[in-house]
């Protein structure tokens, strides 16, 4: 998989009746769990990290604009956008008030 720039945690579950609904819908197609987590991801809030977010026990894929990473230990479930260095700047703006 390709490593982004930067990442933004768009939406993360876990162990809530949400996660584990998440995960039910994951078994059964991963492009739908990452449709079901992204009405969360709401206006594009969500921190940015240079390191990806998940842990080494989670299982990850790319799809639809997201990476969906599940680990199953912690009946955790999420998506993650990955930011370009343009974008990632623009962030650093808004959030610094350098840029309007």
């Amino acid at each position: 998989m390709r490593r982004a720039y930067a990442y933004r945690s768009a939406v993360t579950l876990t162990d809530t009746p949400e996660a584990l609904e998440a995960i039910r819908i994951c078994k059964e197609s991963e492009s739908k769990a990452v449709d079901y987590l992204a009405q969360w991801d709401i206006d594009g809030d969500g921190d940015v990290t240079d390191e990806p977010p998940w842990g080494t026990e989670s299982s990850v894929v790319s799809i639809n604009g997201y990476y969906l990473h599940q680990d199953k230990i912690l009946d955790s479930i999420g998506i993650t956008a990955p930011v370009t260095k343009e974008q990632y700047y623009h962030w650093l703006g808004r959030y610094k008030g350098e840029f309007k």
